[in-house]
């Protein structure tokens, strides 16, 4: 316990029901000091690939590996985080993943993305 821990992109990934288990090795992890920041893909994200793919006609290379896996994205919301870490502290914010992914103007894809700092005193 007592530790910190850095979470990126993970719970979109998993089903729902099988996050609750995820967020109890964390409880685990977290003691009674730690602090968990996490980044997942917020509710605009969907939008905004789809985007990318009716721009090219086809998904951007290294999504398209992701799909080809089998991994299929879910959603992930904002309030999940308060529902799976329930005696927590918690502030969210908006944030963008980064990708290597480069846009035909030349910038890099960002995805729409979300931020949670969980642990004691973050209100």
């Amino acid at each position: 316990g007592d530790v910190n821990v850095y979470m990126r992109t993970v719970l979109h990934q998993m089903q729902p029901e099988h996050r609750g288990q995820l967020a109890a090795a964390i409880e685990k992890l977290l003691g009674r000091t730690g602090m968990l920041y996490l980044v997942e893909l917020s509710e605009d994200a969907d939008a905004y690939i789809q985007s990318l793919i009716n721009e090219a006609g086809a998904p951007p290379e290294k999504l398209a590996l992701v799909l080809q896996s089998g991994i299929t994205p879910g959603l992930m919301r904002t309030s999940d985080t308060q529902e799976l870490f329930p005696n927590r502290d918690i502030r969210t914010g908006t944030t963008v993943i980064n990708t290597v992914h480069i846009l035909p103007n030349g910038d890099r894809a960002q995805v729409p993305a979300f931020y949670a700092l969980i642990g004691p005193g973050i209100v």
